[in-house]
């Protein structure tokens, strides 16, 4: 269903709603009646997402959807008076050296892993996203202030819960939870500031900036195993986001901006894990994933993995998004793939490893 909601129309309804005595009282502020009735356009906007989320792939008999865990939005509060604000614009708050302080209680985990510091509730840590504000609640990415460990990830207690575990699987997202992902996604490892020049097909970096993604829109997410991909929309931007465990390490939990390639190709990546691997974790298992656009002509990619197996997942007005694995450790191999158009002719083929 198309949603023909326009802030002009959520302000008639929520004056309407002021003269009934059973519903809050309206803020005449039109500021803030735009805010509230831009939150709600995205709240309709992620009910669509969520629903039209890609799982597959169906042709790999290994391929697991991991269920869901996290959402930034479970733990608020529902509306408890007048004041309730209604966006994040509106919401408490709370200050960067008050999150950096609830949240170290949860960092002595991190220290028994060997990709993170010793004595981590001993470093310099600060807010990773300088820019953005949270409140109790909100996952946040805190860096050592001297560079000496990986990015931490906490979960922002309310006061007097600091000392409530919070285990590593609280990190995990399900693939159709897209707030969750949105906003794990933007506390996600981000390289720098990317410019894309179309003219000469190149890529630069600047900078140390980072977009707030927690208002994307997911377009496309897939899953298997422990392991999220998605494509998320913010201000005509995608971004192309890789979601994993934060025990882990072999390098997940990136967010880059992405384009689409020339020619409709697609683009796969691979992680490794087990011994064969350098990898911490036990199992020798390698993934595939990808996310991204293509023609709109076309009605599903088809991937060869490494053992030789072919999987497949469906392309929705030209956005695609794939997951796979298999036993065992390839390493960085070809990936043989096809871009299909609804009557089986091929639009694209090549070696989608990147």
């Amino acid at each position: 269903m198309n949603d023909t909601s326009t802030p002009d129309r959520v302000v008639r309804e929520l004056l309407t709603r002021a003269a009934d005595d059973g519903q809050r009282p309206l803020h005449t502020d039109l500021g803030r009646l735009l805010a509230r009735a831009r939150a709600d356009r995205r709240r309709r906007r992620r009910v669509r997402a969520a629903g039209a989320t890609f799982l597959g792939c169906a042709a790999v008999a290994a391929v697991a959807v991991t269920p869901g865990i996290l959402s930034t939005g479970q733990e608020r509060p529902g509306p408890s008076g007048p004041d309730e604000p209604t966006s994040r614009a509106e919401a408490a708050t709370v200050g960067h050296r008050e999150v950096v302080r609830r949240c170290l209680p949860q960092l002595d985990k991190y220290g028994e892993l060997p990709m993170y510091a010793r004595n981590p509730a001993g470093r310099p840590w600060r807010v990773a996203n300088a820019d953005l504000n949270y409140r109790a609640g909100d996952v946040v990415s805190l860096v050592d202030a001297r560079g000496g460990s990986n990015p931490v990830l906490c979960r922002i207690p309310r006061t007097g819960e600091e000392e409530r575990p919070v285990p590593f699987d609280a990190f995990l997202a399900s693939p159709g939870d897209g707030d969750a992902v949105a906003a794990l996604c933007t506390e996600a490892y981000y390289g720098g500031d990317v410019r894309f020049d179309p003219r000469s097909s190149t890529i630069t970096r600047r900078g140390d900036s980072i977009p707030d993604l927690r208002d994307a829109d997911p377009v496309a997410t897939a899953g298997t195993g422990p392991l999220v991909v998605a494509l998320l929309t913010h201000e005509g931007q995608d971004y192309r986001c890789l979601l994993g465990p934060v025990t882990w390490d072999v390098g997940v939990n990136e967010v880059e901006p992405d384009w689409p390639l020339r020619g409709g190709g697609i683009l796969l990546r691979t992680v490794g894990t087990g011994a064969s691997a350098k990898s911490v974790v036990d199992d020798e298992r390698t993934y595939v994933v990808g996310a991204g656009r293509t023609s709109r002509r076309a009605a599903r990619i088809e991937v060869t993995l490494p053992d030789g197996s072919t999987a497949s997942a469906p392309v929705r007005d030209g956005v695609w998004s794939f997951a796979a694995q298999v036993p065992g450790f390839a390493g960085i191999v070809p990936l043989p793939a096809q871009v299909l158009a609804r009557d089986g002719s091929v639009l694209w083929s090549g070696n989608a490893s990147g």
